[in-house]
């Protein structure tokens, strides 16, 4: 694709950001082109968080007759499959694959499922007993470690900003 090719749709998932699309010059080189968004790309987006909703829902009966744990409806709520879970727990798949079945859940030990809630940022007596409407509760806090002054301040400081002497506005993790 050519850079006057990107597209700009002004899709409704970036509101008024842009993101960076690879796209050829006029030399014929590979360089960053901001972009509004694509249609289609949209279009897709939707799918899949509407496919998310339906495991969720399709989860909630699951867990009532204890086939599946209440990480399972967490997880899909949290736009995640057990790779990406896998992945945010530092846990082999097939770990995480056996914890989404209701029998072995129950019988993990509650480090790991702290570490479950704190993943999927539920308290840890969501998961046990099952309590779905602590998401309808959410306050949207940042993770520990993180405020909103980390936000305003941008990238990290690079090391030679640091030895210049320049302090930084982030906070402590």
């Amino acid at each position: 694709m050519k850079r006057g090719e990107v597209p700009q749709d002004d899709i409704r998932h970036f509101r008024t950001a842009r993101k960076a699309a690879y796209a050829l010059d006029e030399e014929g080189h590979y360089t960053t082109v901001p972009t509004t968004g694509w249609n289609v790309e949209e279009v897709i987006l939707y799918q899949a968080i509407e496919e998310f909703e339906r495991l969720a829902e399709e989860s909630l009966g699951r867990i009532a007759r204890g086939a599946d744990s209440p990480v399972a409806y967490f997880m899909y709520k949290r736009r995640m499959d057990p790779i990406v879970l896998a992945q945010a727990m530092g846990l082999p798949r097939w770990r995480v694959r056996r914890h989404l079945k209701g029998r072995v859940f129950a019988r993990l030990g509650d480090e790991l499922v702290r570490e479950y809630a704190r993943i999927l940022r539920v308290p840890p007596d969501a998961l046990k007993p099952f309590r779905p409407e602590v998401l309808g509760e959410e306050s949207y806090a940042l993770p520990p470690g993180l405020s909103t002054a980390d936000r305003e301040a941008g990238p990290a400081p690079t090391p030679a900003s640091d030895a210049a002497g320049e302090t930084s506005k982030r906070s402590a993790p």
